[in-house]
């Protein structure tokens, strides 16, 4: 719908580009190289993100690219180490896992 509503339609679309190639890179299990470890004070970088995806520390880390929400919102969690145990033990039903994920206790154990 942005792309017929924006005069500009090469701005949006490299727009689009840089997120996917951020989502990407976040996913991709690479250390971020130390010369640009300073992008932490914004972005979400792959080592921060591993911990939205661990099943030791549960719901952290949720921002897309920017670390600004989580911050804003008390879920921004940061470590040294990196997260080592990856996946959700507990599931929901396809309606929880949609529409209310956070209501589902990933909490493993007694």
């Amino acid at each position: 719908m942005l792309i017929f509503l924006t005069r500009d339609t090469q701005a949006y679309i490299y727009g689009l580009w840089l997120m996917a190639a951020l989502d990407f890179w976040r996913h991709s299990g690479l250390s971020t190289p130390k010369v640009l470890k300073f992008l932490n004070f914004i972005f979400i970088l792959p080592e921060d993100h591993e911990w939205h995806h661990s099943s030791d520390q549960f719901d952290v880390n949720f921002g897309g690219n920017l670390n600004l929400w989580d911050r804003l919102h008390g879920t921004y969690f940061k470590s040294s180490e990196r997260a080592t145990k990856l996946g959700s033990l507990a599931r929901g039903t396809l309606w929880q896992e949609l529409f209310f994920p956070w209501k589902i206790d990933r909490r493993v154990g007694p």
